[in-house]
């Protein structure tokens, strides 16, 4: 192999694995918002379950009409 396909070859490699970089790190922000907007979702249903009144009757929600 002479020098001038080395170079080339050692620079597909960089330029390969600066891409699987951009890629990986994509990958992690993604993941981090998503990660936040789950907590945020947790907090607002924590917040809304605090504020909701309890209900008094045990047997309101425990049956669904699908027939309309």
């Amino acid at each position: 192999m002479d020098i001038a396909q080395a170079s080339m070859d050692l620079r597909q490699a960089e330029v390969q694995q600066q891409a699987g970089m951009s890629v990986m790190r994509m990958a992690m922000d993604n993941s981090q918002v998503q990660g936040e907007a789950v907590d945020r979702l947790a907090q607002g249903a924590e917040l809304a379950q605090q504020a909701a009144p309890a209900i008094q009757d045990p047997a309101l929600g425990t049956m669904v009409d699908v027939s309309a």
